[in-house]
């Protein structure tokens, strides 16, 4: 049992729900200033402050790199289709008739 006067050990073996500002960098396997800059551009979630605290929720930065590597497919554009003059959203329609029997 952890008392108000003692420090939970560095390595606990699991993820803290809370993380500061390097230590969410580090978990995305990232530097802190290119994690910030994700934050900025709102690629990343803002910190919950609490008493003066910047602190990233690790649910949250899950979230958020799922919502990137969604975007990073929808906008992965087949170089094939850019030859032949077809955009992603033909292409897409294309398929979904094809999958429903109507050519």
């Amino acid at each position: 049992m952890i008392t108000a006067n003692e420090k939970p050990p560095k390595n606990m073996g699991f993820t803290p729900r809370l993380m500061r500002v390097d230590a969410a960098a580090f978990y995305l396997a990232m530097s802190t200033r290119s994690f910030l800059r994700l934050v900025e551009s709102r690629d990343m979630p803002a910190p919950i402050k609490i008493r003066g605290m910047a602190l990233w929720d690790r649910t949250e930065l899950d979230d958020a790199l799922e919502n990137l590597k969604e975007k990073r497919r929808r906008e992965n554009i087949n170089p094939a289709y850019v030859l032949m003059g077809i955009s992603k959203d033909d292409s897409l329609d294309d398929d979904d008739e094809n999958e429903n029997g109507n050519d």
